[in-house]
């Protein structure tokens, strides 16, 4: 199946061309075999003296590709980690990879840039805001599988009497929206086709800060936040995480629990083999708490480094991203809740990329994927529109985003999907590449959004990455 997909894109013209690693335990095929496990190597007494430390910006030879994979990688993509840093005022940058082979784990800068604590590359978790879109999407993809609902099933049904139970009968879909809410599917959410407008805009953000230790619930978010149609359900794309919150009611009903915050998001994680499963160990989906101490539907409690907004430079504007005073800068007294089923994954980014590995990537087609096969090309079923407005026009499918398809600087190196991610204090990039057939994730807490600055210039990372990987596949091919 994923080989008839990629010769159909092909034909259409959509397909071009602290330092630790490991050598993966990896579950890909091997004609009818599995490729045995292969122990972790950690590099990070010996690695710390092959490479400057932590937050220095010293510059390092051009890889020579006669050493392995995860020396090139690091060799090539430590200093720019370096000098996005401190660009930024010293934030960490992490970066992950994943292939059938190599895990890299890299990082440069602080976790806490007023104390000065440097990244972790093995420890530090983030917060990945709208990341979590396609972690939802899979959950309602899976419950699709089941036949409880269809995707172009009307979704007030879906939802509402599970909003009316949580909301103790004082909210109704069906007064809160006006009559076009009727119209609207879950493939329209998923695909941000509804035509509902953004919640998350500059009030919310306000709020949100004055408030910090406020948990806001999806019933407080669709009672406060702008419940406007920009179109008719399905004539546009117009990105809201708004679907999103509207989503997790979706699978909330359906799975039958007692309220919002007893929603296991992590249900689409693998459980087996163990070694499998503790790829994706580190995911967390905050629910209640500061990104300091936060707890999870399941009751487990976790913590997450600092991140940083941006201090505004001036009056207040529609949709400025900033903060005033320089003290609230700091998200980690801030609520983990941060849009519920939008935006609430806190983890390592290791297991993001190995979640678009897991989904996109060779074990895709192998026996207990993530997704089905059919789900999957649900998935990757684009539509194309100005979902950012103006003339920013790329595919997005139900939780993913074809990043060839945009102006952000990721468009030269072959097929690449994935999910990008801002949210208060922190930013990220992440996907699979299915010409090199590698998952990466690079992600900062300095709320830098990672691409849309590039307007089509290469972003000088991923353009790295992608030449080593390259030319590694070319030379042992």
């Amino acid at each position: 199946w994923r080989a008839t997909l990629l010769n159909k894109m092909r034909a259409a013209g959509r397909l071009g061309g602290g330092i630790f690693f490991t050598l993966l335990p990896a579950i890909v095929s091997q004609g009818s075999a599995v490729r045995p496990s292969i122990p972790a190597v950690s590099l990070r007494g010996a690695a710390a003296t092959l490479y400057p430390s932590v937050g220095s910006h010293h510059h390092q030879a051009v890889p020579s590709f006669t050493s392995s994979l995860a020396d090139d990688l690091t060799a090539g993509l430590q200093p720019i980690l370096r000098n996005l840093s401190a660009v930024h005022n010293d934030s960490a940058w992490a970066f992950s990879y994943r292939d059938a082979d190599v895990t890299l784990d890299l990082c440069a800068g602080y976790s806490d840039v007023t104390k000065k604590t440097p990244c972790s590359a093995t420890d530090d978790v983030y917060a990945w805001g709208s990341t979590t879109k396609s972690g939802t999407a899979t959950l309602i993809l899976r419950l699709n599988e089941t036949g409880v609902f269809g995707l172009d099933d009307p979704f007030v049904p879906l939802a509402n009497p599970f909003f009316k139970r949580i909301s103790r009968g004082a909210a109704d879909l069906l007064t809160l929206y006006d009559h076009r809410i009727n119209d609207v599917t879950v493939r329209h959410l998923l695909q941000m086709s509804s035509g509902l407008n953004e919640y998350d805009d500059e009030t919310i953000r306000l709020y949100q800060n004055t408030h910090r230790s406020t948990d806001l619930s999806p019933e407080w978010i669709l009672l406060n936040s702008n419940r406007s149609f920009a179109c008719d359900p399905g004539t546009c794309g117009i990105y809201s995480s708004t679907n999103f919150v509207l989503l997790g009611l979706v699978i909330a009903q359906a799975t039958g629990v007692a309220d919002w915050d007893k929603l296991d998001q992590r249900a689409w994680v693998p459980t087996a083999p163990a070694k499998r499963a503790a790829a994706f160990s580190s995911v967390r989906y905050g629910v209640h708490g500061p990104l300091m101490s936060y707890t999870t539907a399941e009751g487990v409690s976790g913590t997450c480094i600092s991140g940083y907004q941006p201090v505004c430079r001036g009056p207040s504007t529609k949709h400025r991203r900033c903060v005033f005073a320089a003290n609230d800068s700091d998200v980690r007294s801030m609520s983990s809740t941060q849009g519920w089923t939008c935006g609430n994954l806190i983890a390592h980014p290791r297991s993001i990329a190995s979640f678009y590995y897991e989904l996109l990537g060779p074990p895709s087609t192998q026996p207990d994927p993530i997704l089905s096969p059919s789900s999957l090309e649900q998935m990757l079923s684009f539509k194309n529109e100005s979902y950012f407005g103006k003339s920013n026009y790329f595919g997005y499918g139900l939780g993913m985003m074809n990043f060839t398809s945009m102006d952000w600087g990721f468009a030269d190196e072959g097929l690449y999907y994935g999910h990008n991610g801002l949210t208060y204090g922190f930013g990220s990039q992440q996907g699979y590449n299915y010409p090199l057939e590698f998952a990466a994730t690079w992600v900062n807490n300095w709320e830098k959004w990672i691409g849309p600055d590039n307007r089509g210039v290469p972003n000088e990372l991923y353009t790295e990455l992608c030449r080593i990987v390259r030319r590694h596949r070319q030379q042992y091919a």
